[in-house]
């Protein structure tokens, strides 16, 4: 056992940010103080404080309140500087803690009490002292007693056994430092190898489990972030429905009741996370809100829903809340219940998992991090232990000295000292010599680690030996399933690795979710030199040949085991290892194979340890070694299975019985190689008198994406279908076709899968695809569907995307069958990705045009054309390729369909502008109007009493209904008609008919539109009567728009005739907006270059008004900046706001919030009119609005801008100029820019929310001669000359210009002036109108160009009060002018 380091606290390990022996002093000390020099009453509540720590580093509040709190000082002598810093900070904690009762005072020194003629000791001083500190303690009326605790008080607590990791840590600075830590890991990586490949990392989900295991910020941030969501749910007070108060009284009660207990539970255990102490993680509170919060969803429901399934008013509200409640409260009873949850409570966790997912990469990872950013980890290999005693070896491995009590004392100290927990790793105990062992050694050392709450535990097993190695336990646990999640992304990167090209398909093979899987593919692929990722479209017998060829080509090498490649050893060691049963080969067995086959070989030579080195074989323990990849193990015995006559396979799995479970892996084996060996399916060796069994229907189903495309017979498709008719195997049926879908020349590809689906007629096809589609794109749904999407339209818009034309082809036919869906997600993201993989491969796109257009679903025509039209405004050039198919479309007569007509005109205006000599597609289309429909009277049979049959669709249309309040009635406001009732009533009686032609029944579609319509309330998920709806609702719109002028109500000019969409409705996508805007930037990170400055404020909770512009950015710094490139560039238009930062559950509360937002705006001005302007600015504050402000425009298409008539109000022209405020005009003035506001319904449900951002006016965009832009970037000849980097950078919205443009602005005889408006403010926790007493700051300047430098044309702040009244003018220190250039 090694000596225990000397006690002094002059060679105190150094501490803190930055490292220092005074705040190792204070650390440790306070440590003491809490844990053994003081004695604390029961009950006492601890608190530490950090800089400044307002005169005591910490304090003990006591059960009856009264306070008892500590200062540190790391002084070597008590003099009369030392006293005079005590007494600072004393009374500094005097006057922050008002119930202070003991004050300790502690020093590493004790105090000499030999006095002098000369000198006072300190013995003597600090007695002096004390009484003049406690005197004015009581001066205020208080008692207060101060005391000192020295060098002798905190060795004799060190002394103590529980303290012995102290000491260690804290007095040996060799041990467990940074450097040591980071020096094993690295250790452990190199001795790791191709198991840890930093370069290959993939972020995954799992890693959630160690966060748990370590309380750290990341997890402890998924607590908090319930509690905000909580508190988001109740920010305003729950009303009941209006008129029904009583009903609703006792229920609401209840829930705010319950309600705050949650919220205090949720408090506890986040401040508990914080701690290493226990934590409360009761769900008995959590449960009981729940019940009431549905017991209150259901009285909504049944008293205040709709007819039309929407909750309107007070009751809109509640229910908002309350879906909102319940959602978060679902969050949380999830995560109590989750294994993070149960590794974080306990300390505790076991990780599972297959060979080869990654488990001991992901905790190698993990540890690596950790150890950067300071957090205490220790990770052992369980390769690395032998066969002495398992518990003496890990201090041993640790390279740490002592026993394991005295390992988890040391990490227990360090983790006190970094104030995060610690971790100790035991990876891949089923590695270890005679790993059995650790079923009894286990137990022992989880009870050991459960002494020290500061250190977690945390051991990985593979799940095959988890019974034999762990035995019966209760650790937390959960199962690693590698790439799960991120498996196109962990593809594109192994591919790049290994010198491979970017997949030119979408990754749907589960397989390639097994990291090892994946591994072996690139090293087979590369091996066998092939540049292309292929395999995989390729079968499951030809991926495991390319691993068994590729490995075999490996080691036949002269420096490995030498061997002729032809003699294909290894895949003759394969054969004859799986023809031993069960999954472990008893190691003896596996080398008398090998050395059979390739004798007189060395060790290092020899054929078995090459198969393990190349991971074709894992070992088990000391004396089995096992397949590494499972699949080739059932590769293997299916081949030996397979060999054998269809008669006798079917007996053998006759011969197993109820047993037929246990040989899954080789079902699944079978299912692949009898269709290739005999063209035979496995289902066929089953007796289909019987129900076949689920085990052999799975294998088969699951064989579809496995098998060699060869081997998909007619037979196969005569199961397929067969199956598709089977409600409960009907979903696996889509999915596995699904992942069969992009591969061409397969038979069941998604041409197949058009072909069937235009087999059945719409409401049959909605009733089962459209159907499985619905929760495609939920967030824990990994499902093809996805997967093709982000392959088609990635959210790295930069990421490298491989294509090639006939796999394009079948991914734009999929693609279009998803815009059949109801899930709003699934049609809009499937729509945007047919935009982004369309314009990619424009001639693809136009070869799946014509097929999709032509299917009877108007829901799949109207997004095709849609898509077309994106692509044809996004590169104009290209629309001819698209005009085309559409014009042999339309020849056979336009659509009645109001927005397929618009996109269609759409593309044939872009084509003719670029020289298509084709149709212009205007309207009108020669629709007829009104129709032949069904009299209201038998309308109103269908909808009568008893059935109420069709009383959904009806009375939704009708004024009854929002759908006819919301959709149909404004949509018709602007139609010249003498008689507007008749023309509404016309319009629902023509919908309700094409609801009915469409297949709309309530024997089909009344349960499943019942289903969906529960919680239905924003919900993107329609109901199939609404799809019906929309699609009568948009051809009848377009037959009245073909017979009926417009005539705005407002507008005195004369009627007019239908021009586009936007005169109507407000679209519900823009399929020219492709890239989606990431998630805001946190304030705590660097400001970006395009915003490079940002507003400061005070880190706590503030409650006053600002009474100065401290922290406030200096607009120069805002209006010129530059990128990382060094080109420089102006800010045109920028409306940054700042708050003041508060963790999310403070945020929710409300708090009073510090915020400052700034309006930067320039306009254009003719270029002698700069001094008028400049003149006219003087002393103007611009918070009277006197300049007008920039258009916000919304419901237009961004690819048509600027010159479609829908973006005539962007032009730049200004016509509401204030002369009220600002008298006349001084001189002509243009905008610069505008305010793009997407659809302007926020229906778009392709990304959380819409992108909108900056564009350049119109007057702008000539003066410039830019290109039409994409994605709000506009080009001119030299490259990017206007943008707004928020969409692609998440960056605040800013348009900006390139500098060296200012010239061609002058040239044209315009020049910029900007002005800029600031306003610093105080927002209070209340609800309507400032107090009386509200304060606030404005300030505002105008800038202008001069000598090619920006220059302050003037500049004026003001404080005011309610009114608004002057209170004074401020002092507001700016630049006047540029820093040189």
């Amino acid at each position: 056992m090694p000596s225990a380091p000397d006690i002094d606290f002059a060679r105190i390990r150094a501490h803190g940010q930055p490292a220092s022996r005074a705040n190792a002093f204070e650390e440790i000390a306070s440590l003491l103080i809490r844990d053994d020099v003081v004695q604390w009453p029961e009950g006492t509540r601890f608190h530490k404080f950090g800089n400044p720590d307002g005169g005591r580093e910490g304090k003990g509040v006591l059960p009856s309140g009264d306070v008892w709190a500590w200062q540190a000082k790391y002084l070597t002598s008590f003099d009369s500087s030392a006293a005079a810093q005590v007494k600072k900070s004393f009374l500094r904690t005097l006057a922050t803690e008002p119930k202070l009762r003991r004050y300790f005072v502690t020093m590493p020194i004790d105090l000499p009490a030999g006095d002098t003629d000369r000198s006072k000791s300190a013995f003597t001083l600090w007695s002096e002292e004390v009484i003049k500190w406690e005197t004015a303690a009581a001066e205020q009326g208080r008692t207060v007693t101060v005391e000192f605790l020295g060098a002798h008080e905190l060795i004799a607590a060190l002394t103590f056994d529980h303290n012995a990791g102290r000491v260690r840590y804290w007095f040996d600075a060799s041990v467990l430092t940074r450097n040591q830590q980071q020096a094993r890991i690295d250790d452990i990586a190199a001795k790791l190898g191709r198991r840890y490949s930093p370069q290959l990392h993939v972020g995954v989900e799992a890693v959630q489990l160690v966060d748990g295991a370590g309380r750290t910020t990341a997890y402890i941030a998924r607590w908090r972030q319930l509690l905000a969501d909580l508190r988001s749910a109740r920010r305003w007070s729950w009303r009941a429905p209006d008129g029904d108060e009583d009903a609703f009284h006792d229920a609401l009660l209840r829930c705010n009741v319950l309600l705050n207990e949650v919220d205090a539970l949720l408090g506890r255990v986040i401040a508990q996370m914080r701690t290493f102490d226990a934590v409360d993680l009761s769900t008995a509170q959590v449960e009981s809100a729940l019940s009431a919060l549905d017991s209150l969803h259901t009285l909504l429901r049944h008293r205040s829903l709709t007819d039309d399934g929407f909750y309107v008013g007070e009751a809109g509200s509640l229910y908002g809340n309350v879906r909102d409640a319940i959602a978060a409260l679902g969050r949380a009873r999830q995560l109590c219940a989750s294994p993070a949850t149960a590794s974080a409570s306990r300390g505790e966790l076991l990780l599972t998992g297959r060979a080869g997912v990654g488990k001991t990469h992901l905790l190698c990872d993990v540890s690596k991090n950790r150890i950067a950013a300071g957090l205490p980890t220790v990770m052992i290999l369980g390769q690395d232990f032998d066969l002495r005693n398992l518990l003496t070896q890990l201090p041993e491995l640790a390279e740490l000295p002592g026993s394991v009590d005295e390992l988890l004392a040391l990490l227990s100290a360090a983790a006190e000292a970094s104030g995060h927990k610690a971790l100790l790793i035991i990876d891949a105990i089923n590695e270890s010599e005679q790993p059995d062992r650790w079923k009894a050694v286990l137990q022992a050392m989880v009870s050991k680690a459960s002494r020290y709450p500061a250190v977690s535990l945390v051991i990985s097993c593979r799940t095959e030996f988890v019974d034999a190695v762990v035995g019966d336990h209760d650790l937390p646990a959960a199962e690693h399933f590698g790439f799960e999640e991120s498996t196109e992304t962990a593809v594109r990167r192994f591919a790049a690795e290994y010198g491979l090209d970017v997949p030119t398909f979408p990754v749907f093979n589960p397989e390639f979710a097994n990291p090892l899987f994946l591994r072996l593919t690139c090293e087979a692929l590369s091996t066998l030199g092939t540049g292309r990722f292929t395999l995989g479209s390729a079968g499951l017998t030809t991926v495991c040949g390319a691993f068994i060829e590729a490995a075999n080509v490996r080691l036949s090498a002269a420096g490995r085991c030498d061997f002729d490649p032809r003699t294909d050893l290894v895949d003759a060691a394969i054969q004859q290892l799986a023809t031993i049963e069960g999954d472990r080969v008893p190691r003896a067995a596996a080398n008398e194979i090998c050395s059979t086959l390739l004798p007189n070989r060395s060790w290092s030579k020899s054929l078995l340890k090459g198969m393990l080195d190349e991971g074709v074989l894992v070992e088990v323990g000391t004396d089995h070694v096992s397949f590494g990849y499972q699949r080739l193990g059932d590769v293997a015995r299916g081949k030996t299975i397979a060999e054998m006559t269809p008669t006798a396979v079917a007996e053998w799995m006759q011969s197993l019985g109820s047993r037929l479970w246990a040989e899954r892996g080789v079902l699944g084996a079978l299912a692949v190689l009898m269709p290739e060996r005999h063209g035979v399916e496995l289902m066929d060796c089953a007796d289909l008198t019987k129900p076949v069994q689920y085990d052999v229907i799975d294998a088969f189903l699951e064989s579809i994406s496995l098998r060699d495309p060869a081997a998909a017979s007619a037979r196969s498709e005569e199961f397929v279908r067969a199956l598709l008719n089977a409600d409960q195997h009907r979903d696996e049926v889509w999915r596995q076709l699904l992942r069969v879908a992009c591969i061409p020349g397969h038979p069941l590809n998604a041409q197949w899968l058009h072909e069937h689906l235009t087999s059945l007629d719409l409401p049959t096809r909605d009733t089962s695809w459209s159907l499985f589609l619905i929760g495609a794109l939920d967030p824990e749904e990994h499902s093809p569907i996805r997967t093709l999407i982000e392959w088609a339209w990635p959210t790295d818009q930069s990421a490298p995307v491989r294509t090639d034309g006939d796999t394009v082809e079948l991914a734009l036919l999929l693609l279009g069958w998803c815009t059949s869906s109801n899930d709003r997600r699934v049609r809009d993201s499937a729509t945007k990705a047919l935009v982004a993989l369309g314009e990619r491969e424009v001639d693809a796109f136009a070869s799946a045009l014509p097929p999709l257009m032509s299917v009877d679903d108007p829901y799949i025509v109207e997004r095709m054309a849609a898509a077309a039209c994106g692509i044809a405004l996004r590169h104009e050039s290209r629309a001819s390729q698209l005009a085309v198919p559409l014009a042999a479309w339309v020849a056979r007569g336009w659509p009645r369909h109001l927005l397929t007509r618009d996109y269609i005109r759409r593309v044939f205006e872009t084509a003719k502008a670029h020289g298509w000599d084709g149709l212009d597609g205007h309207p009108p289309y020669g629709a007829p109007w009104p129709f032949q429909t069904t009299s209201r009277e038998e309308i109103e049979q269908l909808t009568a009493r008893p059935a109420y049959k069709y009383s959904s669709i009806w009375y939704s249309l009708t004024n009854m209904g929002d759908f006819g309040r919301y959709i149909i009635e404004p949509a018709l406001r602007t139609f010249v008609t003498e008689d507007r009732s008749t023309l509404q009533a016309a319009v629902e009686e023509a919908i309700f008919d094409r609801v009915q032609a469409l297949g709309w029944t309530p024997e089909s579609f009344d349960e499943i539109d019942n289903r969906l319509s529960r919680g239905r309330s924003g919900a993107p998920i329609e109901r199939f009567g609404k799809k019906y709806q929309w699609i009568g609702f948009h051809e009848v719109l377009g037959a009245v728009a073909d017979n009926l002028l417009l005539d705005e109500r407002w507008s005195s000019g004369d009627p007019y005739p239908y021009a586009y969409a936007e005169q109507l409705i407000w679209r519900d996508i823009d399929v020219t907006v492709l890239v989606r805007e990431p998630k805001r930037e946190s304030l705590d990170v660097h400001a970006p270059w395009s915003s490079p400055k940002r507003a400061t404020f005070p880190r706590e909770v503030v409650d006053d008004y600002p009474d100065d512009l401290d922290g406030v950015p200096d607009p120069l710094d805002l209006l010129a900046v530059t990128a990382p490139d060094g080109v420089q560039w102006l800010t045109l238009l920028s409306f940054p706001s700042w708050k003041q930062q508060h963790t999310p559950e403070i945020v929710a509360l409300r708090p009073p919030t510090r915020d400052s937002w700034m309006h930067l705006h320039a306009y254009l001005v003719p270029l002698g009119a700069a001094d008028t302007w400049s003149a006219w600015a003087q002393d103007k504050d611009w918070y009277g609005r006197w300049m007008p402000d920039s258009v916000d425009l919304a419901n237009a298409l961004l690819g048509a801008h600027p010159t479609a008539p829908e973006w005539a109000a962007a032009s730049g022209d200004i016509d509401d100029w204030n002369s009220y405020s600002g008298g006349e005009q001084p001189a002509e003035l243009l905008q610069s820019g505008a305010w793009y506001a997407g659809t302007g319904s926020d229906s778009d449900a392709s990304a959380n929310e819409e992108t909108r951002a900056f564009v350049p006016s119109r007057k702008l965009f000539e003066l410039l001669e830019l290109r039409p832009g994409v994605d709000f970037v506009w080009c001119d000849k030299e490259g990017v000359a206007v943008f707004d980097p928020a969409p692609s950078s998440g960056s605040p919205n800013v348009l900006l210009m390139r500098r060296d443009l200012l010239h061609k602005i002058r040239e044209a005889g315009h020049d910029l002036f900007w002005t800029v408006l600031v306003g610093h403010e105080h927002s209070t926790a209340g609800y309507g109108p400032p107090k009386g007493d509200y304060r606030w700051i404005t300030a505002s300047a105008s800038y202008r160009v001069s000598e090619d430098q920006i220059e302050l044309v003037h500049s004026i702040a003001s404080l005011f009060k309610a009114g608004p009244e002057l209170v004074s003018n401020l002092s507001w220190s700016i630049r006047t002018r540029e820093f040189s250039r």
